[in-house]
């Protein structure tokens, strides 16, 4: 007869050992206070008007396209299971898009306050990760650079929204 291993004498020395085998699976689901998702990634989708042309219609189908691949890979990042890196890309198409959607600052200013707010809760996040010995500090450097621009930018779109509206 063969001895079949039993899990539970593996389960209590992971256990006694401070490991647990479910930390990692725990750790990817976000929580309550991790489940608001930032403005920019619940704001419902920009519609054509009845006038828009062609033109139009492709920098809303763009930038609508930019928001809902960012809402899928912010959430996967925020679960664990997706890089910094692969925000990094769909960060500049979101700010590209966004900015290129409207000639009108007031709305170009409020773009940018909500990217900042999303750049602030991945920062958080990173930082997060970087206390946790999880991440580099290279990668947090990367977040915080992200954030910083946004804020920078957003300071741009206010004074360029402060001028226009005192002409």
């Amino acid at each position: 007869m063969t001895r079949t291993w039993s899990r539970w004498p593996i389960l209590a020395l992971l256990l006694s050992a401070g490991l647990s085998p479910l930390a990692e699976v725990h750790a990817a689901q976000p929580s309550s206070a991790d489940e608001r998702l930032p403005a920019l990634l619940t704001a419902k989708p920009l519609r054509a008007a009845a006038g828009d042309d062609e033109l139009r219609k492709l920098l809303i189908d763009r930038y609508n396209t930019a928001v809902a691949e960012m809402e899928n890979r912010y959430k996967y990042f925020m679960a664990g299971t997706a890089s910094f890196d692969s925000l990094l890309d769909v960060a500049q198409r979101i700010v590209h898009s966004g900015v290129e959607g409207t000639d009108k600052p007031s709305e170009r200013l409020r773009f940018r306050e909500r990217f900042l707010e999303l750049a602030r809760e991945i920062e958080k996040m990173q930082k997060a990760r970087h206390e946790a010995g999880r991440i580099s500090d290279a990668d947090l450097q990367s977040a915080r650079y992200l954030r910083l621009d946004a804020e920078i930018q957003v300071l741009k779109a206010k004074k360029l929204a402060s001028s226009q509206q005192n002409h």
